[in-house]
């Protein structure tokens, strides 16, 4: 829930306006603001500030009135016409309500504390002060940049607030659905979200056309999101098969942050024949030669006859000719999928002998894949990088929805929407 937008003002000339009134009636003169004044008929008026649903209008009424117009909310008074406070606040404050009040015909907003205190669930039913909701304290999230964290604080700072959900994506999630995690983890739906995914944890795909981690369209407007890890996509085989994404927006108004240290890959692009490598992110290098598969997270793919260690995008095949009877067929490297500036030994060998194929170089970091010499094998691209030898294409960083608020500490490779 969002507590209210601030029209204090034209609420409290309308409790002002129906306290006058509430006095001529009982002078046993006619309202001049709300027709329905001396009844007890749900009106504007009524919605406004009529305080006692017994059908007689008395100038306890009026006082009653004042008190809610004064915002005098902190303060338990002990006289009877309390009672008759604590009914509208309760109509305001969406709590249990006197069955004759409709929330439909709730005409203007009414702060309190006890509004606040349930917004932002401090659980606690004492005796409550201003000094309790301060920003960065106990109970107040930090996206309510409007409310101070010391020094004066007022009713006036609360309006249009609401309480953030946090969590921590902590454990390697294989194709994460954003949505899943967060309702999992206690998230209503509607609250604003602040998500942060841990150091070293992966999401990961192993499909090319989902992305390690999706962001579905219901989050619009809510999500403010913090990388610490790895948000990769899956590698495309060889054969010119394109690489996936690695985080796919769909939702409005995300707030991003990829921290130092931190990774969003899109997957290499597989080599451009069916022996060339497979790209950066577990691609597979898949002929009629062999296969070789593509590395866990954190981990090389295997490595072909191309050489190499395939830490990033996997090496073409090497189709060479020894002694002029004597053909080694070509089998490329799988795609790795490491995230390292150090590990940087993409292969590729040129041994072509009388007759054959050099295999091209998988892509190293960001690199695209190596055509290799002669009629060349093509390599695997690097991470968001295209495969050699006319190979597929590398995957986007981030697709889909532009992200409306994205600040880059850490390494992204690929296109970023």
């Amino acid at each position: 829930m969002v507590l209210p937008n601030d029209d204090i003002h034209g609420f409290d000339t309308e409790v002002s306006n129906y306290t006058s009134d509430i006095l001529n009636v009982v002078d046993g003169n006619p309202p001049n603001n709300f027709a329905d004044a001396g009844t007890t008929t749900l009106s504007t008026g009524y919605a406004f500030c009529d305080l006692n649903l017994s059908g007689t209008v008395t100038e306890g009424d009026a006082t009653d009135a004042l008190k809610h117009r004064l915002e005098l909310t902190e303060i338990e008074p002990t006289d009877a016409n309390w009672d008759h406070f604590l009914e509208v606040l309760s109509y305001y404050d969406e709590e249990s309500t006197p069955g004759t009040l409709s929330k439909t015909s709730n005409n203007g907003p009414c702060m309190s504390l006890r509004r606040i205190r349930n917004e932002f669930n401090s659980g606690d039913t004492n005796p409550i002060s201003f000094s309790d909701f301060y920003r960065a304290g106990p109970y107040v999230t930090e996206n309510n940049t409007g409310v101070p964290e010391t020094g004066a604080i007022d009713f006036q700072d609360f309006y249009g607030t609401s309480k953030q959900f946090s969590f921590t994506i902590s454990t390697d999630t294989q194709e994460a659905d954003l949505g899943t995690l967060a309702t999992a983890a206690g998230w209503d739906g509607t609250e604003p979200l602040s998500v942060t995914i841990a150091s070293g944890v992966y999401l990961w795909s192993d499909n090319t056309a989902v992305g390690g981690l999706t962001i579905p369209s219901s989050m619009n407007g809510k999500l403010t999101l913090v990388n610490n890890g790895y948000i990769i996509g899956r590698g495309g085989d060889s054969g010119g098969n394109d690489g996936g994404p690695a985080l796919v927006n769909n939702a409005t108004g995300v707030t991003l942050t990829n921290e130092e240290d931190a990774y969003i890959a899109g997957g290499g692009g597989g080599g451009g024949t069916t022996v060339g490598g497979g790209g950066a992110g577990g691609g597979d290098s898949i002929s009629t030669y062999g296969t070789k598969y593509g590395g866990a997270i954190g981990q090389p793919g295997q490595v072909g006859n191309g050489g190499g260690n395939a830490y990033h995008g996997g090496s073409g095949g090497n189709f060479r000719n020894n002694s002029g009877s004597d053909f080694e067929n070509p089998v490329g490297s799988g795609g790795g999928r490491i995230l390292s500036s150090v590990l940087a030994d993409g292969g590729g060998i040129c041994d072509i002998g009388a007759f054959g194929y050099g295999a091209g170089a998988g892509g190293i970091g960001n690199n695209p894949g190596g055509t290799g010499c002669s009629n060349g094998t093509g390599g695997g691209g690097g991470w968001g990088a295209a495969g050699g030898d006319s190979g597929g294409a590398g995957g986007a960083a981030i697709s889909g929805t532009a992200i409306a608020t994205y600040t880059n500490y850490g390494t992204v490779y690929g296109s970023v929407a």
